[in-house]
This record gives C-alpha cells, sequence and structure tokens, in this order.
C-alpha cells in the first residue's frame, strides 16, 4: 500500500487532507474485516481437507487485513517512526504473497492438465520444482528491494516531511523502490505470459477429475482464474509504477483501491473457487523436494479411470 511520500513537501505519508482521512479509514476497516472473514475461512478449509498449499493464501489474506488495520489506525492517529516504517516494510508483502500463491497454483494445474496427454507430461513435470522456484525468488528479492526503499524514505522523512537535508536520503530511497517496482512489473508481466501461453496450447487437451464433489469445474477454469487473479496483479502494479514515475500524490485514496481491491477481489475468488476442491490430492500437499509426485499422479488417475466413463478420466 502506498504510505509514504511521492513528491517534496508532502504533508502526510498517508493522505492529503484531514477531511479524507476518515472516510478512507472507514474504507480499509470494511476490507480488513472482509479479509479478515476470507482468512478465517481458509483456516478452516485447510484443516479440513489437509491442503498444505492453503497455508500461503492464509498468510496473504492475513498481511492484507493486518495492513489495512494499520492504515486505519494511522489514518486517525500518529505512529512512531520505527512503525511507520514497518508498516511501510508489510504493506507491500501481501501482493508478492498472492503472486507466488497463483505460480504454485498453476504449476500444480499445469501439470494435472498434462496428464490427459502423456507427450507433454514430461516437459511440464519441473514446472513446479523448478519454475516455482524461479518466480519464488524473483518475487520475494522484488519485494526485498521495494520493502528497503520504502523503510529508507519513511524513515529519512518522519511524518512524511521531505526538506532539503533529507532529500538525498528520499530521492535515493524512492529510487530504490522505483527500481523493485519495475521488477515486479517485470515478473508478473511474465507471468501472465505464460499462463496465457499455456492456456492456449492445452485448449485441446480434456481431462476432469471428481466428479462427484461438489464443484466439478476443471482445470482449464482454474487456469483462467489464475490468469484473471495475475492480471488484476499487473492492473495495480502498473498503476504503482506510473503514479511513483509521475511524481503524482493526486487522490491519494486511489492507492488504498488499486492496493487493496485487487487483492481482496483474488482472495475472494480463490476462496469460492478454492484449487483444493479442483485437484488432487497429491498436487495440494507437495513442495519442491518431492520429485515423485507424478507417479502417484499417474497411480490415481488408473483407480480413479475404473469408475469413470471412457471418454474422461476423473482424479479421486
Amino acid at each position: 500500500m502506498t504510505r509514504i511520500p511521492v513528491v517534496v513537501d508532502d504533508p502526510s505519508p498517508y493522505l492529503s487532507t484531514n477531511s479524507t482521512r476518515p472516510k478512507a479509514g472507514w474504507i480499509a476497516i470494511a476490507l480488513a474485516t472482509a479479509c479478515l472473514i476470507v482468512t478465517v475461512v481458509q483456516i478452516i478449509f485447510s484443516i479440513k481437507h489437509r491442503a498444505k498449499v492453503a497455508s500461503t493464501l492464509i498468510f496473504a489474506s492475513s498481511l492484507q487485513c493486518i495492513s489495512l488495520v494499520e492504515f486505519a489506525y494511522s489514518s486517525s492517529y500518529p505512529l512512531s517512526t520505527s512503525w511507520m516504517a514497518a508498516g511501510a516494510v508489510f504493506s507491500w508483502m501481501a501482493g508478492p504473497v498472492l503472486t507466488f500463491y497463483c505460480t504454485q497454483i498453476f504449476g500444480r494445474a499445469a501439470r494435472a492438465g498434462s496428464m490427459s496427454n502423456p507427450g507433454h507430461s514430461k516437459p511440464l513435470r519441473g514446472f513446479v520444482r523448478c519454475n516455482t522456484t524461479i518466480f519464488g525468488l524473483l518475487v520475494f528479492v522484488a519485494w526485498l528491494i521495494v520493502a528497503t526503499g520504502s523503510a529508507v524514505v519513511t524513515i529519512g522523512a518522519p511524518q512524511g516531511q521531505v526538506d532539503s537535508g533529507n532529500l538525498p536520503v528520499v530521492t535515493a530511497g524512492q529510487g530504490v523502490m522505483k527500481a523493485g517496482l519495475v521488477l515486479q512489473l517485470v515478473v508478473l508481466l511474465s507471468l501472465v505470459l505464460i499462463v496465457w501461453r499455456f492456456r492456449v496450447i492445452s485448449t485441446h487437451w480434456n481431462v476432469d477429475w471428481d466428479a462427484r464433489r461438489r464443484f466439478t469445474w476443471t482445470w482449464k477454469r482454474l487456469i483462467t482464474i489464475i490468469l484473471s487473479s495475475i492480471g488484476l496483479l499487473l492492473l495495480g502494479q502498473i498503476y504503482h509504477v506510473a503514479r511513483f514515475f509521475a511524481n503524482s500524490n493526486e487522490k491519494p485514496w486511489l492507492a488504498l483501491i488499486f492496493d487493496a481491491f485487487p487483492s481482496l477481489g483474488i482472495l475472494v475468488v480463490l476462496t469460492i473457487f478454492h484449487p483444493g476442491l479442483c485437484l488432487p490430492p497429491s498436487l495440494l500437499n507437495i513442495t519442491a523436494r518431492h520429485a515423485g509426485v507424478e507417479e502417484v499422479v499417474e497411480i490415481e488417475m488408473v483407480k480413479s479411470s475404473k469408475a469413470s466413463s471412457p471418454k474422461s478420466v476423473h482424479f479421486q
């Protein structure tokens, strides 16, 4: 969330005028309440279905909730510089965590979908094990750069007051932030292109599973949901990059909208259409260290195919 000065003599790192503070604070509280509800639902689902991959979504929704609560509190009550620095660092975490989660789910859905075509199984075998690690590392590095620059700016400009004495420090911090924001933009754009390309080449693949469960939507719809989620994150990232490079602080409430609404929208969608209701258990609980997951999934396919029709393959 953008709560640091982006122009010289910006009177507040949070909101530009006192008249807008209560309104934005109540909006943040409402969004935080929604994030809290999503977090509770995800915790219940994770316990009920033993889906380890849901822990990442729980972490993201918790971070977004804490960030919004801190925003609402600071819009009415002044915070110390240390608390502001901590808030500036952790307020940027929800988006990268959601990006990593979408990468995880895309890797699992891609591998599950490829099982319908043995010729595509081996080429996609290392996606979760390799590409998820690569993108996860890039996401973490980009967040670390942005968080470092944000902390430097916040500490260098207490209460958002920028003058000739701290201008060099603030300028350097903003430069670091811009580099991190651009790297995040490149990572998101790369993910969008990869997911979109996979969705195009896999249109002729046909595999469904878990027809006996409540939700019977296919992995293709899951790919579309992941593509839309990354697209929302990309939209918010474009706004942040444009705002910082334009050195504009007009309508600061837009920063709240472009940061919180994409994340909350993704959290709600992934709660309603949870990947745990679609992916096989072996793909829900794997980590990068599990090298034999393909054999486990193939065994599941053989077992479930006995109870399915010849035209489709169902997972248990």
